[in-house]
């Protein structure tokens, strides 16, 4: 039995495209903080961490960067990465590593006791590794032989203990019977990267091991059927994640009218539980597929499907990056294929201030990423790799290219119209290639009004004879390219201020001398949607700091004047003027900042 279903929709964006940074009133922080675990769904045994405060040994808390060793600075609650059995971290985990060079960098986490470890689900930039048991306390960061490397299996089916990207979700393993006394971060910062630091943004260790096979399982959802592949890609989309609609369904969300997610895989998989993370739900139920296997379960009655388990305390969490809510279902479970009903919104009353409106009266909810926690045991991680089976729509499509590149393919019907843009702006290698059309045109396209974006739900086209015509081009020879006037020092924007220069929209616009103990020159640019409005630099050109905007959204200034008089203002170092949609904006920019 395989149960497939294949269906090419184009739709608009997941949810509300907002900005996160800086939504953390103090009252909603002290009500996450309340929380505590309760914020992890069904927390039964399985999926217990055993950390708890006393465990942590705060003073083999260090970081390693820029050749050194020192204290992990800035580690104010050292609870702030690990969940503990009474505790959880800071929203946004821990920044190890910060400096104005690229390379390695390493954080330790210290335990008062070897820790029984078999598997650590991590948010966060970079990988993980423990000490080994024969190494010394607390270990030395640089030295690779007192560290065990963890293994992930990745969403390509490989072993690997290579880094995860920052918004990245891992399910990091162990070999069998690992105890430890520390963690080791450690992530490697790129020449490029915008800011040379490591992220430790949460992680929640296990006992036991466990492998995420939803990753293998095709996803079919009850709407929104092209976002998703978002649900299990082990990573953080925040507010770009599945939902129902931005605007949610026609009707409240209830167990009469819910919403639902299906995994099915190719083989019987054996699973201890769920974890939904970024669920913008508040109540779910798990369901096994029960029904024969010449019915889809997309297809399936109610009685084909029997409940694993029920939570009515799925939360949120915004705004921490490693949200969990484990759905445990009390043992090993044999399965292909699984419903996630979705029953009820999110509790706006207590969810953070950010959310408001977001479930828009109970008619929306959302998920960012569905874990399929398989137990290892003391089996190798291989073993999770579920057998491939190919999964095809009916309608097969060869074409042939000389050479690789990237093709752009569409059916037409008999009289030329066009019935379905197939394959967009996709790279295929040389020789012949095979895709597939499900057959389905794109009727029901639906303006969103989110620039350019549609909502797609296809109708199967009539019998008859179609053509398939196509484009092919090479990649883009991408290169980065400096402003003509400087390049920064580097080129791109730094988190120590001195990278990058002036505004993306417009030149430099006007320079003023600053005497004093350390002259400098202040260069202005009029409009800066990125980069600078205002660059100070010392008397050789070097940037040495910046702001973006004064005045308001978008302006720097288009002239700078310094007053010099007798009863000037001390506390001004110099004036800014420009004129925006109207308004005359002058302002002083002051010494103090």
């Amino acid at each position: 039995m395989c149960f497939v279903v294949i269906q090419f929709f184009q739709t608009r964006r997941a949810g509300e495209r907002a900005h996160h940074n800086g939504w953390l009133p103090v009252p909603v922080v002290a009500f996450f903080t309340a929380l505590l675990l309760l914020a992890g769904g069904l927390q039964a045994a399985t999926f217990d961490t055993p950390v708890t405060v006393s465990s942590l040994d705060f003073s083999a808390y260090a970081q390693w960067v820029d050749g050194a060793e020192t204290t992990a600075t800035n580690l104010s609650d050292p609870t702030r990465v690990l969940y503990t059995q009474t505790t959880v971290p800071n929203f946004n985990g821990y920044g190890f590593g910060e400096s104005t060079n690229p390379g390695p960098r390493h954080l330790r986490i210290g335990f008062t006791a070897p820790m029984a470890v078999g598997s650590v689900l991590v948010r966060g930039s970079g990988k993980l590794s423990v000490l080994a048991s024969n190494a010394p306390y607390p270990g030395n960061l640089t030295n690779e032989s007192h560290w065990l490397p963890a293994q992930r299996l990745t969403t390509a089916l490989g072993i690997t203990a290579n880094e995860v990207p920052d918004n990245g979700y891992a399910i990091w393993v162990l070999p069998p019977g690992t105890t430890t006394r520390a963690l080791r971060f450690s992530h490697t910062s790129a020449v490029s990267d915008p800011a040379y630091v490591g992220r430790a943004a949460g992680a929640w260790l296990l006992t036991n091991r466990f492998a995420n096979l939803a990753p293998q399982a095709p996803i079919l959802t009850s709407t929104n059927q092209a976002l998703a592949g978002r649900i299990n890609n082990e990573t953080d989309e925040m507010f770009n994640a599945w939902d129902n609609g931005f605007n949610g369904g026609t009707n409240v969300v209830s167990t009469t009218n819910f919403e639902w997610v299906i995994l099915t895989w190719p083989t019987n998989i054996s699973l201890n539980g769920l974890c939904a993370l970024w669920a913008g739900f508040s109540e779910g139920t798990v369901q096994n597929y029960s029904g024969p296997a010449n019915i889809h379960p997309r297809n399936a009655d109610e009685s084909m499907w029997t409940t694993l388990v029920a939570s009515t305390n799925i939360q949120n969490q915004y705004p921490w990056f490693l949200p969990p809510n484990f759905l445990d279902f009390g043992s090993n479970v044999t399965t292909r294929a699984l419903r996630l009903k979705i029953t009820k919104a999110i509790n706006e009353a207590t969810s953070h201030a950010g959310l408001a409106g977001s479930s828009r009266a109970g008619k929306r909810v959302w998920l960012g990423d569905l874990l399929a926690l398989a137990p290892l045991g003391t089996n190798d991680l291989a073993s999770a790799v579920v057998p491939h089976v190919t999964l095809q729509p009916p309608i097969p499509v060869p074409f042939f290219l000389s050479q690789p590149g990237y093709v752009t393919l569409v059916i037409e019907d008999a009289a030329g119209k066009r019935v379905r843009n197939l394959v967009g702006e996709t790279f295929f290698p040389a020789g012949t290639n095979l895709v597939y059309w499900d057959g389905l045109d794109e009727s029901g396209k639906v303006d969103t009004g989110q620039h350019g974006e549609y909502a797609v739900q296809g109708a199967l086209v009539p019998a008859g004879n179609y053509k398939v015509r196509g484009l092919q081009r090479d990649a883009i020879d991408l290169r980065y390219e400096f402003s003509v006037y400087h390049n920064g020092n580097p080129p791109w924007i730094t988190a120590n201020d001195t990278g990058g220069w002036l505004a993306d929209h417009t030149p430099p616009s006007d320079v003023a001398f600053l005497p004093g103990a350390t002259n400098e020159v202040l260069i202005s640019s009029f409009i800066a949607e990125d980069g600078a409005g205002f660059v100070w630099v010392d008397l050789n050109g070097r940037r040495t700091h910046s702001r973006k905007w004064v005045g308001g959204t978008f302006t720097g200034a288009t002239h700078l004047s310094r007053d010099r008089g007798a009863q000037r203002n001390t506390n001004h170092m110099v004036y800014s003027g420009s004129a925006w949609e109207g308004a005359l904006r002058l302002y002083g920019l002051m010494t103090n900042g």
